[in-house]
Parts: structure tokens; sequence; C-alpha cells
């Protein structure tokens, strides 16, 4: 006995299509889909859930997915009970953003071809400009901090993207067969995707519990902390004992997450000879528990003909779980107690907290300086707090506020102008009426991207997610922002991604990308190539800088 369901994702005017409610097999089973968005990629999620289940009973069920524009369908099977009585299909259609120049707002939009599609090494989920299908839905786009996504439909819709869903029903029973098979529509390297922003150390957890030599509890465990992610599961304390079903129950709210005790670690150093940036600095160490330490220097930077002491810090060791730090220093200089201090949230490769403007040279003391440090350590697992903050401070000094989809950034601009040229003459240049305004207004880039951007220029991460790349490389070739275009350059280059085009970058972009060689090829061609540097050769960026000049003659 099968149920049919032909229904739409989208409503004539835009919105998603609300619950449709269908009974079958003596079950109530809704549909429902939200809008969503996980590791920077705009989405349509749809929920099958299954109501009026009793206890102790299983119900199998074949379900198939009706793609209508290209005659293409989709089955799973999968068991429903009380507590795992919903199906999701994440991704079910995923969209493309960009950021309205005019606006100022984020803007997705969703093209048909994009339904139950799936991903290849050409799909992008970022664009420079708005993009446009023979059918698509186009939707204000904006993450609130609860993770949620706020839309606003822009236009009437002529196709509402007609799909179908035949449910059969296999049979249901009071004992389930263990090779009964359930197919969920991503395979778990994929779920685990999707719980990661939530669980940074599933996928350890999944390899040592699925894969390894772990119990059938542990497993079942597991199973259901992805399931309670993916699917949406629901559990009760009388289905696991309590400190499992904490674990299991999403959403987790952001602050309830797995903490270990917070160790504050101090230090006190004489600092004798402060080196210019490039030369061969002092290295100072903090030695912690599990075999990491804390690493420090103190060198001189130059910003736009201004010299200051930068201070920087990394940890290094057998890190195996994101960790919260904290890092303070105090400095009695000419000028009175010089104190700064950040926070951060640092893992394996976002390992470093910087203070490039700690103070002018000319307040530190020629015969040696006595620092004092404080640096707080703290492992945890679970949401990432400073994602949804609304207003976020860069290491101080800062004198100006960027504001950005209703959020604010405080930054230094002499720091900022000394790496780009767009916020030279932006926060500098007379002519602009930004420059003496202690807050600005940036509509062309949108507020996470930004921030992935300070980051890499206060702090020099290195590491941006696959679906960031083509954004950050486009602000950072407008902006004449040579450090992140480097950067990116080499996160490129060294990227085994598929879905990463790196002709079409080199293209675009005239970037110096190389080819992968085996090992072999290797060996050949070290003595071919000279050594390759972090700084951009000023060349390249001299004649950036001309052809940037050269279009602007013709506009």
């Amino acid at each position: 006995m099968k149920a049919t369901v032909v229904t739409n994702l989208f409503t004539k005017t835009g919105h998603l299509k609300p619950p449709v409610t269908v009974e079958h097999g003596g079950y109530t089973w809704t549909i429902s889909l939200e809008y969503s968005e996980v590791r920077n990629i705009p989405a349509i999620d749809f929920m099958l859930q299954c109501d009026g289940i009793q206890d102790g009973k299983y119900v199998a069920m074949r379900i198939e997915f009706l793609n209508f524009t290209k005659s293409t369908h989709q089955t799973f099977y999968f068991v429903f009970e009380p507590h795992r009585n919903r199906f999701c299909y994440r991704r079910i259609c995923t969209g493309v953003r960009h950021v309205n120049y005019q606006k100022g707002k984020t803007v997705a939009s969703f093209p048909i071809n994009r339904f139950m599609c799936p991903t290849s090494e050409d799909t992008v989920y970022e664009a420079p400009s708005p993009q446009s299908w023979i059918f698509y839905n186009l939707v204000t786009w904006n993450v609130l901090n609860d993770g949620r996504v706020e839309t606003t439909p822009c236009k009437i819709l002529y196709d509402k993207f007609q799909y179908g869903l035949v449910l059969d029903k296999a049979f249901d029973t009071d004992t389930l067969d263990q090779e009964t098979p359930s197919y969920w529509p991503h395979s778990y390297d994929e779920m685990i995707e999707f719980v990661e922003p939530n669980w940074p150390d599933m996928s350890h957890t999944a390899i040592e519990y699925l894969w390894g030599e772990s119990t059938e509890y542990n497993k079942q465990t597991c199973f259901d902390m992805l399931g309670a992610c993916y699917h949406k599961w629901r559990f009760d304390e009388n289905l696991f004992c309590k400190h499992i079903a904490d674990i299991i129950k999403i959403p987790r709210p952001p602050k309830q997450c797995c903490e270990s005790l917070c160790i504050l670690y101090h230090a006190e150093w004489n600092v004798r000879r402060i080196p210019k940036s490039g030369d061969l600095p002092s290295i100072f160490k903090i030695f912690m528990d599990h075999n990491m330490q804390w690493n420090m220097s103190f060198f001189h930077s130059t910003f736009r003909n201004q010299t200051f002491l930068s201070i920087g810090g990394v940890l290094v060791g057998d890190i195996k779980r994101s960790c919260v730090c904290s890092l303070e220093v105090s400095l009695d200089s000419k000028q009175g107690k010089i104190t700064r201090k950040f926070r951060r949230r640092l893992n394996k490769t976002q390992n470093t907290i910087c203070f490039p403007m700690f103070c002018k040279k000319e307040d530190v003391n020629s015969e040696g300086n006595i620092f004092h440090v404080n640096f707080e350590f703290q492992e945890v697992d679970g949401w990432n707090d400073e994602d949804y903050l609304n207003d976020v401070k860069m290491p101080e000094p800062n004198d100006v506020v960027l504001k950005l989809q209703d959020k604010r950034i405080a930054v230094n601009k002499t720091f900022l102008a000394h790496h780009a040229q767009f916020f030279s003459g932006l926060l500098f240049n007379e002519n602009f009426h930004q420059h003496d305004k202690a807050e600005v207004e940036i509509h062309s880039i949108g507020f996470k991207e930004m921030l992935d951007l300070l980051d890499a220029l206060y702090h020099g991460t290195k590491l941006f997610d696959v679906s960031k790349y083509y954004h950050i490389l486009q602000k950072s070739d407008e902006w004449i922002c040579e450090k992140v275009r480097c950067m990116m350059e080499k996160a490129i280059n060294n990227t085994n991604c598929q879905s990463v085009n790196k002709q079409k970058l080199r293209e675009k972009f005239k970037m110096n990308l190389v080819e992968k060689f085996s090992e072999e090829n290797k060996i050949e061609k070290r003595g071919m190539s000279g050594d390759a540097s972090d700084e951009p050769s000023p060349d390249a960026k001299k004649e950036r800088v001309e052809e940037k000049n050269d279009k602007e003659k013709f506009v």
C-alpha cells in the first residue's frame, strides 16, 4: 500500500511551503521544510515526521523522492520508532549567496537545478554578483544568533519547484532485526560535517566508536548522536543514562558544552632585546600540561611609517581538542602601565593570538622591559559562541568601528590601511566623508567574511573553509590586500579538495598556482625552483595596482 504526495518547495509569494500532513498506514506523516546554513552553505532541509507510533513498535518505510523537473528519483529505507521518528534530507536544495552592494544585504538564490542534485567539483556557494537561472527563487539571507536563518522573498514565483514523495510501508513489528537496512541521505563522513560545528571532536569519536574496537552500546550511542544532530531525534532520560541523554539533546545552547577546568598560567619576563620584524626573535615559553606549550615572541613592526612593538603567541604540542584561550600582557612603559587582553578559540591549525600594535616604539624602555603574562587555557566541545557575537573587538588599540549587516567590528585604521589600499583611501583620504568618522558602514562584504579577512590580517590564520575561497580572494584582490591574497594562494596550492577549480582561480585572479607533483617529481623539481616566501613580491603588487588604476580610467 503506497501513498503519493505531490507538493512544492515554495509558494507563489516565494516563501517555503507550509507543512503538509498525510495519513498512511495508521500513522500521521508530516512533511516540513526549513532554511539552514552549515559550514557556510545556504540550503533547504527536508524533514518527514511520523506520529502515532506506540512504544515498542517499529515501522519500516520505503521513501522515494521524485524530481519532476529532471525526471530523476532517489529511494531510501528507514525504520521509524517513537524516539527516532524523524527522517531528514539535509541540503535537498542548495543555493548561491552574494552581497547586494546597493542595499548591503546578503542574498541567496536557489535554482531549480540544485534540487536533489549531489555536489560536484563545479558546485559553488558564493558569487561576486547576482546569479540568474531560468527558474530560481531569490531571498534575503540572515543567519541569526541561535543558528536559525531569517529570510524574506524578493520576487513572485512562476515555478514553485514541484516534487513528489512516495511512502511505502514495508512492515511494522514489535521486534527489529538488526540486519534491517536503514539508508540515510548522506554518508557517515558527510553527516559528521553537519555535526562538527556543534561537536568539534565528533570525527574522532565516530572513528573510535563506529569503526574501532568498542562495545555495541558505544556504537549505538554514537549512532544516536549522529541521528540527533542530523535527523533531529529527541531522547529523554528514560532511554539512556542521564549523562548520555544530556549529550544528545539538540539543540545545544551556546553556553552548554563539555568543558574542562580553566587553567591559568603566569609568567614574568625581562625582555632586553626587541628585534625588527624579519630578524630572528627570542622565544619565551610557558610549559603546560599534556605536552603542550605557549610560545611568545616580541619584535618591532612598521605600519604607515610608524613603528610599534608587536607580540605574537602560538600554541604548540599535542593539541587534541578545541580550546578557548585568553592572553593578557602587561608592560610598565614610559607612559605608564599598558595592558592588552584578547580571547580566541584555538585548535591545531588556528593556534595563534597576536597583538600587532601593542604600543609605540618610543614607549618601550631601551634597557629592558618587564612583561607580565597571564594565559588562560580551557578545552571545550560544543558551539563556538564567538560566531554569534554582534559586537567584535580586534586586538587593541582600536580607533574606528566597521558596521556590517547591523553588526560592529572595532579595528585600528592605521593597521587596516597599511594592509589594504581600499581602507587607506577610505579612512585617510579627505575626499571621502568617512575618513573622520568613528563608525564606517561597509556594504560590499558580509560580516562573517570580514571577520575571516581580519582574522588573517591580525593573527596570520591560514585556515579557510573551501566555500570561502572565492569570496575572500575576490575581496583581497579588489581591496589590494596582498597579505591575505598570498595566504589564499598558499592555501589553494596545498588543498586537495576537488571542488576547488584551480584553473579558473588562476585565470581570474592571475595567481601563481602550481600542480601537485608525485614524490619522485618533487625531488627533481626541488632544485629547479627558488625558495617560496610568505611575503608577496613588490613587483606583483605594483602590477595589480597599475592594472586597477588602468581599469578605473575607462570607467
